[in-house]
């Protein structure tokens, strides 16, 4: 607030202490011929009303500035923000694949933070910039010589700061954006796998890690202050000299007090705004320049294109009657560039249940998510019912289809929310049809626990399920599925976890399942797939063999 009060009324205070030298400036004029005076002294009570009034209209302008640069800041930090978490979303699943869960939640924390706080201080950047500008104004009015040469000077130092600074603040951002990855990467990976730390005695090695990380964070921001704060205390004393050297000349030329007082006294006040408001300046050019590393993986993010996926409403309802073809279907991963599925076909006629086998990395996973409509083919197509799921001119048709599937991975996502939340699993609590959420559950065989409970479907389950048995979560991933009234149920793995008694539970409860419903099923024990009417079996990404159980087991 001092900053702008003073920058507005430092030319008045030049006409209180040098009327005489500024009396044919056309203000003056205007208020003379208005007030009918002839000298200065009678422009003492309009002058003095004037200044009171400024200052008033300054503390307003000023409380204003502050409150919509920050009301502005906030509201554009909340919708990047969202903009963020918005394409991350919408990425193909490919994406998701490649990076690192840590990256993306140091992009949609930290990072935003920073994007916010660069905001600002672009805006005290300008701010600062005007009100520098307005004080050597009202410094030029005293002297403009004086006024002329501290801007300069002054000008010239935090220039050159920022030519040798910028170099080393660009690195220290990148440093610290590398650390705070690590940081979180670290905690990600010890809370992910607290039951090994606490078994193995390993907490010194993950504490360690996260430690170094943090020390290295929290010194390059360090560096970066002082970088940023250093230049007021040089320079404000470089100031000082100069006055006193000044002062010193002034004696030593018997020139009379009355003429140098003046000057020096608002010299010395304009200077003491001035270092502030350029020290100001050249602070919120140092965190918008060690906050760039941050903001530019914000703007990357940003920049990547989106998959426009349609809303529930938009969804045609697939109609699944006759069956799945897959023809030539063949996938790589353009990173390593090695062929994971060669020229795969297969029928699945509506209502079969299919076994698909093979050793680790066989390509039974990548399989499954070209089913899922998770990855696209390289090459070949995927026809349901003779429909092109990947029809150009239909791109309603693999959003539907996707929509019509249900999954149940090994490992079953679950919220720390209700039993019928995480069956549900919409958007919302109001949606939640609990009928439905019943006749799933009790398909499932998951009904009786749950009623069992507490609050019965009101029941929290914990964080991730913490407070189920692997089998109690299985059932309430195929609840799950089945809530969503699916035409095709793919189970990837999802009984590998669970001891023999509970794997022949689960199978009990997908062998009751309605006949109508297409099952797929991966599994590394024979045994969960005896039941099927089909097994396929992969090696290398090719089906070598495919038949009933009986013939490939």
């Amino acid at each position: 607030m001092e900053f702008t009060s003073i920058a507005i009324v430092l030319p008045f205070l030049a006409v209180i202490t040098k009327p005489e030298k500024l009396w044919d400036y056309f203000v003056i004029k205007s208020i003379s011929e208005k007030f009918g005076v002839s000298n200065s002294g009678d422009l003492l009570l309009p002058i003095t009303l004037l200044f009171v009034f400024v200052i008033s209209i300054s503390v307003v302008i000023r409380l204003l500035n502050i409150w919509f640069n920050n009301l502005y800041c906030a509201k554009v930090g909340t919708y990047i923000s969202c903009k963020v978490f918005a394409t991350v979303l919408n990425q193909p699943y490919s994406f998701h694949i490649k990076t690192n869960s840590s990256i993306i939640l140091t992009a949609i924390t930290k990072q935003i933070e920073l994007l916010t706080s660069t905001i600002k201080a672009t805006l005290q950047f300008i701010t600062f910039f005007i009100i520098s500008i307005c004080l050597f104004f009202g410094l030029f009015f005293v002297d403009w010589i004086m006024a002329l040469s501290a801007t300069v000077s002054f000008s010239i130092c935090y220039f050159l700061l920022a030519i040798f600074s910028r170099n080393k603040l660009q690195i220290n951002s990148e440093k610290i954006e590398s650390s705070n990855k690590k940081r979180i990467k670290v905690t990600q990976e010890s809370l992910g796998s607290i039951k090994d730390i606490i078994l193995h005695n390993n907490q010194k090695k993950f504490f360690n890690i996260y430690k170094k990380e943090d020390y290295n964070q929290n010194y390059l921001y360090a560096q970066n202050s002082f970088i940023s704060a250093f230049p007021r205390y040089a320079i404000e004393g470089l100031g000082l000299l100069f006055i006193a050297c000044l002062s010193f000349l002034f004696l030593k030329s018997n020139i009379r007090s009355s003429e140098y007082i003046p000057i020096l006294g608002a010299l010395a006040l304009g200077a003491q705004k001035l270092l502030p408001s350029m020290q100001q300046t050249y602070g919120a050019w140092a965190t918008v320049k060690s906050s760039s590393s941050g903001v530019k993986d914000v703007l990357q993010i940003l920049d990547k294109p989106q998959i426009k996926y349609l809303k529930n409403k938009q969804l045609i309802n697939f109609d699944f009657n006759n069956s799945i073809e897959l023809k030539d279907i063949c996938f790589s991963y353009k990173k390593t560039g090695k062929n994971i599925l060669k020229s795969i076909n297969l029928t699945i006629k509506k209502g079969e249940r299919i076994g698909i086998i093979g050793s680790t990395g066989s390509g039974k996973s990548t399989l499954i998510d070209i089913f899922l409509c998770l990855l696209s083919p390289d090459s070949g197509e995927f026809l349901v019912d003779q429909r092109n799921l990947y029809d150009k001119k239909n791109k309603n048709l693999l959003n539907s289809w996707r929509a019509s599937i249900g999954h149940v991975p090994q490992d079953i996502y679950l919220m720390d929310a209700s039993f019928a939340e995480n069956i549900a699993f919409c958007d919302s609590e109001k949606k939640i049809d609990y009928e439905k959420v019943k006749v799933a559950a009790r398909k499932a065989q998951i009904h009786s626990f749950i009623k069992s409970t507490n609050l019965g479907y009101f029941t929290n389950i914990g964080e991730r399920g913490v407070k189920l048995s692997g089998g109690q979560k299985q059932r309430i991933g195929i609840a799950r599925a089945l809530y969503l009234d699916s035409n095709v149920l793919i189970f990837d793995e999802a009984t590998s976890s669970l001891d023999n008694e509970t794997e022949k539970e689960i199978i009990k409860s997908i062998e009751g399942l309605s006949k109508d419903l297409t099952i797929i099923m991966v599994a590394h024990r024979l045994s969960t797939l005896t039941n099927c009417d089909r097994l396929i079996s992969i090696k290398n990404g090719i089906k070598i063999n495919e038949g009933p159980p009986k013939k490939i087991i």
